[in-house]
């Protein structure tokens, strides 16, 4: 049975010279996902297998840190998802590094989220945003600004 934070692999072979293996990682949410696969031509064959991972929310009171850059965010918004829309309400927080704010997927949607549920704060630390720029948020490496704002993890 799947269950959110795990995903599916869809992989096809492509000859373009030489032979080599594609794969796309699915993570399902809600009944919707979109995979541009135009590279594909009729009656390509495509393998789906899954699902994988033990990536996966426990049935705890514990408080989650979350923390992921670029796609790590994938399992992450399935699984706040998946606490939104069952009521879950255990606090989270989720730091997630990017380099510039163009980099932030669902920047918008995880503010909204973290606006609209006291249970939930989102914590976005650019790497590489240029200094003048109009970025007010967190800025470093995310595991650094975990550190300095969570120095006891174990609380």
């Amino acid at each position: 049975m799947k269950k959110k934070g795990q995903f599916y692999l869809l992989t096809t072979i492509i000859i373009v010279g030489l032979i080599f293996s594609c794969a796309a990682v699915i993570n399902y949410s809600k009944g919707r996902n979109v995979i541009n696969f135009d590279y594909l031509k009729e009656d390509s064959e495509v393998y789906f297998s899954g699902p994988y991972g033990e990536f996966v929310l426990s049935n705890s009171t514990t408080p989650i840190i979350f923390i992921a850059g670029g796609s790590g965010m994938a399992p992450i918004w399935s699984m706040l998802q998946h606490m939104v829309e069952n009521k879950i309400e255990r606090k989270t927080v989720y730091f997630f590094g990017a380099l510039t704010q163009a980099d932030i997927f669902y920047k918008k949607r995880l503010q909204s989220l973290s606006d609209d549920f006291d249970w939930f704060d989102f914590v976005p630390s650019l790497s590489n945003e240029e200094k003048n720029s109009n970025w007010s948020g967190e800025r470093g490496l995310v595991t650094d600004v975990l550190k300095r704002l969570i120095p006891d993890t174990s609380k």
